[in-house]
């Protein structure tokens, strides 16, 4: 073959090529602008912080997606944790009732791991912070005639009377001066207060409670043994208020 048939040919073969080449690149093209939109479909969605992600949508910060987010202590209702007796919502979960969330539960400490951590001059009191002297039970009054209000402790009992370890704040005996009508002073003798309680009389002793000391008696009753002779027993009688 001479040098010009040789170059016809080649030519001609370039020339039939072109298409093929062309379609190829063409399909090339175009797989992988399917595969770029395929990999933006697939592409999960994410979600700014705070807010939260479920499934598709993108929740409210503290929200919950599940009954497990809730801990095992609630369920989870509009994307609110609805949580069962003794627990609380705390972003987007359930903790105990005494537990803290946050360090704004502490009153001025640090809420860490759900307990309050509390600054010094200060002292825990259920999930919050409360100042050193201030009380936080009716224990921190040393009294039981006396409560705990917000942090202060009641005044008590008034001058004329005297607290009972059951609470009650019963009149003092009046010495040398009688008792108001029905009422009489209860037996100065070990483990019965000496204040004014009623008047003993058969429907008082009879339904009355047993006791052995003031401390087992209701709120507003001493116990007594002016009941001995009808019914054997001490009692815990009415106090009189006159």
């Amino acid at each position: 073959m001479d040098a010009d048939r040789f170059d016809d040919v080649l030519r001609q073969w370039g020339q039939s090529r072109r298409p093929l080449l062309g379609a190829g690149l063409g399909a090339l093209l175009g797989l992988a602008d399917l595969t770029v939109g395929e990999a933006r479909k697939k592409k999960k969605k994410k979600c700014k912080a705070p807010k939260v992600k479920c499934g598709k949508k993108c929740l409210p910060a503290n929200s919950c997606c599940t009954d497990a987010n809730c801990g095992g202590n609630g369920v989870c209702q509009t994307s609110t944790c609805a949580c069962f007796a003794g627990f609380r919502s705390c972003n987007g979960s359930c903790i105990p009732e005494g537990n803290c969330c946050s360090s704004a539960d502490c009153g001025g400490g640090v809420c860490a791991s759900g307990q309050c951590r509390c600054l010094a001059s200060t002292k825990v009191c259920g999930a919050g912070c409360i100042p050193e002297a201030a009380c936080c039970t009716n224990e921190d009054c040393g009294s039981p005639c006396k409560t705990c209000q917000n942090g202060t402790c009641s005044a008590g009992c008034a001058a004329s009377e005297t607290c009972l370890p059951n609470g009650s704040c019963g009149l003092t005996c009046p010495g040398s001066s009688p008792p108001p009508t029905g009422c009489s002073c209860n037996n100065n003798t070990p483990g019965f207060e000496s204040v004014l309680r009623v008047t003993n009389n058969g429907t008082i002793c009879g339904p009355a409670q047993t006791c052995t000391t003031t401390a087992e008696c209701p709120v507003e009753t001493v116990c007594s043994s002016s009941c001995l002779g009808s019914t054997g027993d001490n009692r815990c009688l009415p106090l009189c208020n006159a």
